[in-house]
């Protein structure tokens, strides 16, 4: 019998060494694929949102929600997940991996609702920006560039000009109003379907931040400029 126990003593700590091992080598491998497949697909995106926001063309708007969509394709995949979920709960050993885990299973996460609800939030996303990027404020007859109205906003000495170009410039709101507020709406069910109050909370998880630490931090900051911001905007005024 003491033999037994002294074989079990010796054989166990390997047993458990090979089965860190084994998980810290499915973390890599899942890492490595993850890069192989989702890199040239964030590579896409980035420079598809580059071009249509520098351009403002509506084919190259459309080219940027198809590559939002195949990205978003790619993370959420449920066989994927299952995988990167086992991983994880698996307790990786070798800290920067379980860091690199930790990463993936928070940008995974995000994406593990219906895929046709992602591809509603992108095209509503998208369609906002574009209204974003292409609407000009317009004074009279000219239309202003971004950079004119904040040379305008910063320099004019006429009261009337700074007016008029400032409520020119916020005619967008009126023009994305409907829409954003039905994006709202989407990512709050998004938010609702991963276990989430709402979006702004899902964020801020995904971020790993608490909602309520935020909140406190703002309270602090409130309670430590209300009284000087009083006595300066009385001077001003």
């Amino acid at each position: 019998m003491a033999i037994c126990v002294g074989v079990l003593s010796m054989v166990t700590p390997g047993l458990a060494e090979d089965a860190k091992g084994s998980i810290d080598d499915r973390a890599k491998k899942f890492i490595e694929a993850h890069e192989g497949k989702v890199r040239p697909l964030e590579i896409t995106v980035n420079r598809a949102w580059w071009t249509a926001n520098v351009t403002g063309k509506d084919e190259d708007f459309k080219a940027k929600e198809e590559a939002q969509n195949r990205l978003d394709e790619a993370l959420s995949d449920k066989k994927t997940f299952a995988q990167l979920k086992e991983i994880k709960e698996g307790k990786v050993q070798d800290p920067v991996l379980a860091r690199q885990i930790e990463v993936l299973h928070l940008q995974y996460l995000e994406k593990q609702v219906d895929p046709e609800l992602l591809k509603k939030m992108t095209a509503k996303s998208n369609a906002i920006e574009k209204t974003f990027n292409t609407t000009r404020a317009k004074v009279g007859d000219k239309e202003m560039t971004d950079s004119e109205v904040r040379k305008v906003l910063k320099e004019s000495k006429k009261v009337d000009e700074r007016k008029a170009v400032w409520e020119a410039c916020k005619v967008v709101g009126a023009r994305v109003e409907k829409e954003l507020k039905e994006l709202v709406k989407l990512r709050n069910e998004a938010a609702h379907k991963l276990g989430f109050k709402d979006y702004h909370q899902m964020q801020l998880f995904l971020a790993e931040q608490s909602q309520e630490d935020v909140l406190k931090l703002f309270d602090q900051l409130d309670e430590l400029t209300r009284a000087p911001f009083q006595q300066i905007k009385a001077e001003i005024d």
